[in-house]
């Protein structure tokens, strides 16, 4: 760490990720860190809430600068499933140029597996289906989007996702396909 440049948290556990960052905060802190000019850590936070609070941090608002010591430091948060997903979305989007009209009949996704990219996927479905309804149907509930997962913990994902975002079934109208 102490001769990077850049330095990507990407371990399984949100904590070792934050650790890894405090590390190089407190190298930087103590003046052991080797480089003069930009340094920048990405930290992977797979939990959203605990991604919302450290996003409020000092630390990952303004980074670290020492004029004296010629360094600047960004630190940055990040989650790779949502990241993946957005770029899935952007390549291949979910029937976009369909008619608004036929949304409602046509758009039909199936996600494969239960993870943390099939929630980033959900999440961001669900926003493209809230931009496809027309203003006069905002009063009633409508499905803009069919969306089938199938896998192993498919019905508890979706009950955390709906505990998470309660509107989300105003959205996406959801088939599971559960297995043990």
């Amino acid at each position: 760490i102490v001769r990077a440049t850049r330095v990507i948290c990407l371990t399984a556990s949100d904590d070792t990720n934050c650790a890894i960052a405090e590390a190089c905060r407190h190298l930087l802190a103590e003046g052991k860190h080797a480089f003069s000019g930009e340094f920048s850590v990405h930290c992977h936070i797979q939990d959203m809430h605990l991604r919302n609070q450290l996003s409020r941090l000092p630390l990952f608002v303004l980074g670290v600068n020492d004029p004296a010591k010629r360094y600047a430091a960004r630190f940055r948060l990040f989650c790779i499933e949502a990241c993946a997903a957005t770029e899935l979305i952007t390549q291949f989007p979910p029937e976009r140029y369909l008619l608004r009209e036929q949304h409602r009949h046509n758009v039909h996704i199936v996600i494969v597996g239960v993870s943390g990219l099939a929630d980033a996927l959900l999440m961001q479905i669900a926003q493209i289906a809230h931009y496809w309804r027309p203003e006069s149907e905002f009063t009633q509930p409508m499905t803009g989007v069919r969306v089938t997962q199938v896998g192993a913990g498919a019905a508890a994902c979706w009950q955390q996702l709906v505990a998470r975002t309660p509107a989300l079934p105003d959205f996406v109208s959801m088939q599971i396909v559960d297995y043990p």
